[in-house]
């Protein structure tokens, strides 16, 4: 190999090196900017959970009660209904942890979004449940349980949509092209999300820092600790903490 062909090899290497230190840099400082997750306690979680079961329960008489208003018959909205049902007996199983019931639960808040827009033809105006439910489960303050829902709305208005559009939309531009339609559905549902998001970090960034000096406070040095200790065990390498008073 000629010396011009090892100083382009060596150039290139050095310009991977850079461009893959640059996206590393990128994506620590994305991840900065947004919440962490799972930080509640579990008392908080338990009490917001307890409100979230409650409203789901409620959703599941809503869903019935709607069918039977918009001229369904008590089956049809007993299976809607059914979905729903099952959602939240899921989210008040013990065998599952926190987490999976926080999921359960979004799944079914927006199961009941997605029946309550079927049952009503594809109404805009019922799309809007969507977006109050998302709100709602960001009280969660977890990813998962959040990114269920988002995932949710994407698939149900993309396969649902093109299968059967009627179910999701209600006038005939949206039923013609109803991919196009799931997208700019999905910058709405995407831009409710960021609001929810920002929300959320704001109030993490106020719980792990004391409010008057801005530092770290004891609940960001257990979180720090906790991921450094599973970091240590996935590695097998020691870990130490040093205590100065």
């Amino acid at each position: 190999m000629s010396s011009a062909q090892v100083a382009s090899s060596g150039s290139s290497a050095r310009w991977f090196r850079t461009v893959a230190g640059s996206l590393s840099r990128s994506v620590e400082t994305a991840r900065d900017l947004l919440p962490r997750g799972h930080l509640l306690s579990d008392e908080t979680w338990a009490r917001r959970h307890r409100a979230v079961v409650l409203l789901l329960w409620a959703h599941v008489v809503a869903v019935f009660a709607f069918a039977l208003l918009t001229d369904h018959d008590a089956a049809h909205g007993a299976l809607e209904a059914s979905v729903v049902a099952g959602a939240a007996m899921a989210s008040q199983w013990g065998g599952f942890g926190r987490t999976m019931r926080a999921a359960a639960a979004s799944f079914g808040l927006v199961s009941a979004s997605a029946m309550f827009v079927h049952l009503s033809g594809g109404y805009v105006e019922a799309h809007f449940h969507f977006f109050v439910m998302i709100g709602v489960i960001s009280l969660y303050q977890e990813w998962l349980p959040f990114l269920v829902a988002i995932a949710y709305v994407v698939v149900h208005h993309a396969v649902l949509g093109v299968v059967y559009p009627e179910a999701v939309f209600n006038h005939p531009a949206a039923r013609a092209n109803p991919l196009l339609w799931t997208a700019i559905h999905g910058a709405f549902v995407l831009g409710a999300s960021l609001v929810s998001i920002i929300a959320w970090r704001f109030v993490e960034q106020q719980s792990l820092h004391d409010p008057l000096t801005g530092l770290p406070n004891r609940a960001l040095f257990a979180d720090r600790l906790n991921h450094a200790m599973a970091a240590a065990a996935r590695s097998g390498k020691p870990l130490a903490v040093m205590y100065l008073d």
